[in-house]
């Protein structure tokens, strides 16, 4: 799993699932995203490096409704290969 993969599940553990969570366990998501964004964390790779800047040029931070959103973005040359022109 990329790490974009692993970051993008933990802020949907984070932000949505943890919605859903069963009275009796109220904190499992935010859990196991903490658990997600800890491993991201120990991951020993440079801010420069060419993993993170191919990976995360994807993702863009809008502000809609006064909130904070990560939106995965497409580059001209991706939009094109998925309509098939």
């Amino acid at each position: 799993m990329t790490l974009l993969e692993r970051y993008l599940i933990a802020i949907d553990k984070c932000y949505v699932q943890s919605l859903n969570d069963p009275e009796n366990e109220p904190y499992k998501s935010k859990y196991e995203a903490k658990k997600l964004f800890e491993e991201l964390y120990e991951e020993d790779i440079n801010d420069e490096s060419e993993i993170v800047q191919k990976e995360f040029e994807t993702l863009d931070l809008i502000n809609e409704d006064n909130k904070l959103k990560f939106v995965i973005i497409k580059s001209d040359q991706q939009a094109k290969e998925l309509s098939g022109n």
